[in-house]
C-alpha cells in the first residue's frame, strides 16, 4: 500500500492489521515521516513499514503527547546495511506513562529505535534488530529498559548518549548482542546497569568506554562474555570491553564480576540464580574473610521476580528446595 504520508494518529485509536504484518504493508512516496503518534493510548499492531529512501525522516514517531503508546508485532524494511539516516522508530517528548515496543523486526536502518528524550521510560522487548548502523540509542532523562531482545550484525548494538538525571539507570537485561562493529557504546557516562546478556563477537569492542570519560556504566556483571574465564579488556579495539586508559583497564574487574560461565539462555528461570565469582572462595569458604565473597542474585522470569526479595547487601539467603 502506497499511502499518502505522514498518517498522523491525533485521538485514542487501536491500529490493528486484521491479516498481520505479513500482509499489510505501508510504503511512503517520497522523504517522509509514515506514522506520528501524537496523542494517548495508541496501538499500532501488526504492519509492515518498508522504506525505499536513507533520508532524516522516520518510520513512526511517537512524540509529544502520546503517552502509553504501544508498537506491537510490526516489521520494518530499510534500504539495507548500507543506510546511515533513517530511523524505523523515533520515539521523544513524553513526559507521562512511557512507550512500548514489543516484538518487532527491524532490518537496514540508520538507527533501528532511537530513544532521544523523555522523562518517563519506554519498553522495548523482544526486538530483532539487524544490518543497520545503530540498533538502539538511548538517551534522555528516565530509566528506559531493553530486554529480551536480539542486535546483530550492525555497527553498533546499543549506542548510550546520556543519562538519567535521578537515581534511576538505564537497564540492559537478557540481550543477545553479538557480531556488531560495537556492541554497546558509552558516550557521555550513560548511567546503566547491564544485567544477563550475551555480548559477544563484536568485532571492534564488546563494550566501548574508550569516549566516555566518566565511565559511568554501573554494573556488567552476569554477562556471558563467550569465554569462561570472562572479558578481556584492554586500551585496544578488539577485546571484549575496550577502555579509554590503562588506568582504566587496571580498576576494571570490579564492574564485570561476577560474569557467566555460559550464555544466560542456559540459566533457569523459575527460582533464583546465584552468581559467583570464580576467583574469589564462597562466603562460608573462610570464616575469617569478614567480606565473604561477590554474588549476584536474580530472578529471570519477571513474574517469578515479583515474588522474590533480596535486598543488595544481605549476607544470607533462603532458596526453597533441593536446588
Amino acid at each position: 500500500i502506497y499511502e499518502e504520508c505522514p498518517i498522523t494518529v491525533a485521538a485514542s485509536e487501536e491500529m490493528l492489521s486484521l491479516e498481520g504484518a505479513d500482509s499489510t504493508v505501508i510504503t511512503p512516496e517520497d522523504e517522509q515521516n509514515i506514522l506520528d503518534i501524537d496523542s494517548a493510548n495508541v496501538v499500532v499492531d501488526g504492519f509492515t513499514f518498508s522504506s525505499e529512501t536513507d533520508d532524516s525522516s522516520a518510520d513512526v514517531t511517537v512524540t509529544d503527547s502520546a503517552q502509553d503508546a504501544q508498537i506491537l508485532n510490526s516489521t520494518f524494511s530499510g534500504v539495507g546495511s548500507d543506510a546511515e539516516s533513517r530511523t524505523a522508530i523515533s520515539i521523544s517528548s513524553v513526559s507521562t506513562t512511557g512507550p512500548t515496543v514489543n516484538n518487532v523486526d527491524i532490518d537496514g536502518y540508520g538507527t533501528g529505535i532511537d530513544v532521544s528524550v523523555g522523562s518517563q521510560p519506554a519498553t522495548i522487548s523482544n526486538a530483532e534488530i539487524t544490518s543497520s548502523n545503530v540498533g538502539i540509542g538511548l538517551s534522555g532523562d528516565a530509566a528506559h529498559r531493553v530486554e529480551d531482545s536480539s542486535l546483530t550484525a550492525s555497527g553498533t548494538g546499543i549506542d548510550i548518549d546520556d543519562q538519567p538525571t535521578s537515581d534511576d539507570k538505564y537497564e540492559i537485561v537478557r540481550n543477545q548482542i553479538a557480531d556488531n562493529t560495537v556492541g554497546i557504546e558509552s558516550n557521555a557516562g550513560g548511567n546503566a546497569v547491564i544485567h544477563f546478556n550475551d555480548i559477544l563477537n563484536n568485532a571492534d569492542a564488546g563494550v566501548d568506554y574508550a569516549t566516555d570519560d566518566q565511565n559511568n556504566i554501573d554494573s556488567l556483571r552476569a554477562n556471558w562474555w563467550g569465554d569462561a574465564n570472562g572479558p578481556d579488556v584492554s586500551t585496544e579495539t578488539g577485546a571484549s570491553i575496550v577502555e579509554a586508559s590503562e588506568n582504566d583497564v587496571a580498576n576494571s574487574n570490579n564492574n564485570e564480576r561476577p560474569w557467566l560461565t555460559s550464555s544466560y539462555t542456559e540459566l533457569p528461570t523459575d527460582r533464583m540464580v546465584v552468581v559467583t565469582d570464580a576467583s574469589a572462595p564462597p562466603a562460608d569458604a573462610d570464616p575469617s574473610n569478614a567480606e565473604g565473597a561477590l554474588v549476584l542474585v536474580a530472578v529471570l522470569d519477571d513474574d517469578t521476580a515479583t515474588a522474590a526479595n533480596v535486598d543488595s547487601g544481605s549476607t544470607s539467603f533462603i532458596v526453597d528446595g533441593s536446588d
